[in-house]
C-alpha cells in the first residue's frame, strides 16, 4: 500500500509543472502554457498508468496462479 501511495504522489507532482519545473525549455517561461504541460504530462503518464492496471488485474484475474 506504501508503494502505491508513492506513486499517486509522484505521478501528482510529474504532472504538475509548478513542481516538475517542466522541460528546461520551458521552465523559465510565463505561466500562459501551463495547460500544455499539464497535457503534455498526461500523456507520457496514461500509458504508464493503463499497463499497470492491465498487469494488476492479469495476475488477479481468477486462474492466474
Amino acid at each position: 500500500m506504501r508503494s502505491v501511495s508513492f506513486l499517486v504522489a509522484s505521478a501528482m507532482a510529474m504532472a504538475w509543472p509548478a513542481v516538475a519545473w517542466a522541460c528546461p525549455a520551458c521552465a523559465g517561461t510565463s505561466t500562459e502554457n501551463t495547460m500544455f504541460l499539464k497535457i503534455g504530462s498526461l500523456f507520457v503518464l496514461v500509458p504508464f498508468a493503463v499497463v499497470g492496471l492491465v498487469l494488476y488485474v492479469l495476475r488477479h484475474a481468477p486462474g492466474s496462479r
